[in-house]
């Protein structure tokens, strides 16, 4: 692919076994206009930018000019199905070092080994946010830096991981709590419509309504077993109703 060519494609729903991965699926024609093979990585650029490895799209993607992303890479690109990104190859260098922050006040012991393993062959940009779930709860992480410099790293298993233990704030990394691939049974268009901000969440649409953040009042210390031969224990903030009032679960 030439040096500085772009090309603007049209952005379409992952479909549930690629979501996850840190891949996209593009046109193959598309891929052949713009010297793309399978496993180069691409600067995708929408309201922000985000990175990922390239994989060929379906046969029914040929020649509509589309790239197929998860829901936390749109979140990441800041766009919605049916936007529109430009895509080029980036250039990609290997991490030495990669530093990440919390969405929320958590401390995890053995998290960096973790998330370095689950970065393991990743392409990762500034700002992209990492959710990883654990025993059924999800912790969010964003990527505030990273040395080389360069469009996007790669990270390897030499890859130094860092968690900082001052959480970044939520707003700021504009986190979705919820995915539409975890929840499933929804409607492309009114995935759509709810990534545009169009319709106000209901009760019976799988996501709670956002909670006012409280000051920390008491912090336990939780362990997971993440089944895999690895052990998280993570200290988050606890919630605790006032003197007189219990609410059960």
């Amino acid at each position: 692919m030439a040096a500085g060519r772009e090309k603007f494609l049209r952005v379409a729903e992952a479909k549930p076994a690629d979501a996850g991965r840190g891949i996209v699926r593009i046109d193959p024609e598309v891929m052949k206009i713009l010297e793309l093979k399978e496993g180069d990585i691409v600067l995708i650029e929408g309201a922000k930018s985000t990175a990922a490895g390239v994989r060929r799209g379906y046969p029914e993607d040929a020649n509509r000019g589309v790239i197929r992303m998860d829901g936390m890479q749109r979140r990441n690109a800041g766009v919605g199905i049916d936007d529109k990104v430009g895509l080029r190859k980036a250039v990609a260098r290997p991490a030495e070092k990669v530093s990440l922050a919390p969405t929320e006040p958590i401390r995890i012991m053995g998290g960096e080994q973790y998330m370095a393993q689950v970065l393991q062959g990743r392409a990762i940009t500034r700002g992209d946010v990492i959710s990883v779930s654990v025993m059924g709860r999800k912790f969010d992480f964003v990527v505030t830096s990273f040395s080389p410099g360069a469009d996007a790293v790669l990270v390897e298993a030499e890859t130094e991981v860092k968690i900082a233990e001052k959480p970044i704030k939520e707003e700021e990394a504009k986190v979705p709590k919820v995915d539409y691939e975890d929840i499933g049974g929804l409607g492309s268009e009114v995935r759509k419509v709810r990534e545009r901000g169009l319709v106000a969440r209901s009760s019976g649409d799988g996501q709670d309504a956002p909670r006012e953040s409280r000051r920390v009042r008491d912090e336990r210390e939780l362990p997971f077993d993440l089944g895999a031969g690895d052990h998280v224990q993570v200290l988050r903030t606890e919630r605790r109703e006032p003197a007189g009032h219990f609410q059960k679960g």
